[in-house]
């Protein structure tokens, strides 16, 4: 390769030989086609700047010839010609290689625009959802202010009612003129208001509170003619059961003063009933109408008329967690008609009372704190109607929030033989149950558990109907029966001369029989 092709090459950044570039798409007009090298000439023209002539001959060089002279002066000439052409060449590549750079700078320029172009239509849907959606919730405001445009009415003030309601127990709207919601009251009119089942405490007391009383016995000391003292002997509470002076309390606060052989109040003994905390005018017992001491349930009466009594629920209705009020005097019947509320923690509970072995069946557990004197004081839902007689005195002292009620409708029954028969009259099977058959003996034998009969009385009314020794009684009426405190539960829901339905599992034969009995009394 010759000094001056490489000189060319030198000068081209592209290749080794000249290239045709072809035209950028992004210039304005056709990049020239890089031009071919100048024709070969002759070597070392460009030595050092300088230009050697070709030697001349011997002969002529001390004279050289005019004609010699003159094809040097060509060949300098042509020599300078081709050096001023290289110098273009040069500047040329050094042209191109700035529009290189220009057409690059302009393709990225290209791009960026494009992609700004681009990105504007998701920047204009960007802002136009967040616009709707700012739109879209204030109208959405604007919608619930004008459904609920007032205060009384909005959704904000039927939470915050709520709320209190929660805490008092009940809201109360005043009625505007009259009108009471919707409706046109008449003044002088008579309303009822009714409460739901989280109901007030104020309004359950106060329509209780005048069917409870406080009840003191005493005794009398000296004759008539001396002014004979009166010492106390038991304080506790009581409810009204009827108009005429009807009151139910428990039996262990009479107990003292009962003369077991005549079933009456004994000689110089009274009790005294006051109707209001004030404690003027008592009431005195004028007779006692029946008692019972298992369920520790008595019936007294005073010679009084227009009493309130008190409205009863049905007890098998209640539930585990809800609310209760008890109401009695708690500590003495100056604490006459005080108020504690709990709520039901067990129903159906048989448990044994603190003053001797006898089972007390189908009572109400609660929370309530019954303390001394809430004896035989009322239990009232939330609605102020009876669902139990507390019975302070099966509660063990070591326990806290753990007190019993009679169950209202185990009362009414009682009540019912009380004012019948002068005493509790009980329905009864006849049979003697062996209380160690419980769910395990009943899965290691394979049998139905129940009640198992152990022995049956002779004439008794399971005996007439074909009830057998060994059998399993397994139901009372359709409601299962477990053990023997269900079945005793169950029974003692019936009165004497009732006819109820029996289903036995008689392992003898592994079978089940539907027999009819007539309960007889006790």
């Amino acid at each position: 390769m010759t000094d001056l092709e490489k000189t060319f090459n030198d000068a081209d950044p592209f290749a080794e030989t000249p290239v045709n570039v072809p035209a950028e798409p992004y210039a304005e007009t056709p990049v020239e086609i890089i031009p071919a090298a100048p024709a070969e000439t002759p070597a070392d023209i460009y030595a050092g700047s300088q230009v050697e002539l070709p030697p001349l001959p011997e002969q002529v060089r001390t004279e050289p010839d005019t004609q010699t002279v003159a094809a040097a002066v060509q060949t300098f000439d042509q020599a300078a010609v081709t050096a001023e052409s290289v110098e273009d060449y040069k500047e040329h590549i050094r042209q191109l290689k700035r529009e290189y750079r220009k057409t690059k700078k302009a393709e990225k320029r290209a791009r960026q625009n494009a992609a700004v172009v681009k990105s504007k239509p998701r920047i204009g849907l960007t802002v136009f959802i967040s616009i709707l959606s700012t739109l879209l919730c204030m109208a959405l405001i604007c919608a619930l202010l004008l459904y609920f445009p007032t205060k009384e009415s909005s959704l904000f003030a039927t939470l915050l009612k709520k709320y209190n309601a929660s805490n008092t127990g009940y809201s109360r709207t005043q009625p505007s003129g009259t009108h009471v919601g919707d409706d046109e009251i008449a003044p002088g009119s008579q309303i009822t208001i009714n409460v739901d089942g989280e109901g007030n405490t104020t309004v359950a007391y106060a329509k209780a509170v005048p069917s409870v009383v406080a009840i003191m016995t005493v005794q009398v000391s000296g004759a008539a003619w001396e002014n004979p003292t009166e010492t106390g002997l038991s304080q506790g509470a009581g409810v009204v059961v009827s108009e005429d002076g009807e009151i139910l309390t428990n039996f262990h606060v009479i107990d003292s003063i009962v003369d077991r052989s005549t079933g009456a109040i004994g000689k110089n003994y009274k009790v005294y009933v006051y109707f209001d905390s004030s404690l003027v005018e008592p009431y005195e017992v004028v007779s006692l109408l029946g008692y019972d001491e298992d369920f520790d349930l008595a019936l007294i009466k005073v010679d009084r008329t227009g009493l309130t009594p008190i409205e009863f629920a049905d007890s098998d209705k209640l539930s585990i967690g809800e609310k209760v009020i008890a109401i009695g005097s708690p500590g003495g019947i100056e604490f006459m008609n005080s108020v504690c509320d709990g709520v039901i923690s067990g129903l159906k509970r048989s448990i044994v009372s603190s003053s001797s072995d006898i089972v007390l069946y189908d009572m109400i557990q609660m929370t309530a704190p019954i303390n001394p004197g809430n004896s035989g004081g009322a239990v009232v839902n939330s609605e102020g109607k009876l669902v139990g007689i507390s019975v302070i005195k099966v509660v063990a002292e070591n326990y806290e929030n753990m007190s019993f009620a009679i169950s209202s409708n185990t009362a009414s029954r009682i009540i019912d033989s009380f004012r019948k028969y002068g005493k509790y009259v009980k329905p009864v099977l006849g049979v003697t149950i062996d209380t160690r058959y419980d769910w395990k003996a009943a899965k290691d034998n394979n049998w139905s558990q129940g009640a198992y009969v152990e022995d049956v009385s002779a004439g008794s009314s399971a005996d007439e109907a074909g009830v057998k020794k060994q059998d399993i009684i397994c139901a009372i009426e359709g409601i299962e029966v477990l053990d023997f405190a269900t079945l005793r539960t169950e029974l003692l829901k019936f009165a004497p001369g009732d006819t109820i339905t029996l289903r036995v599992y008689r392992p003898s034969d592994d079978k089940f029989y539907d027999l009819k009995v007539t309960l007889k009394a006790s």
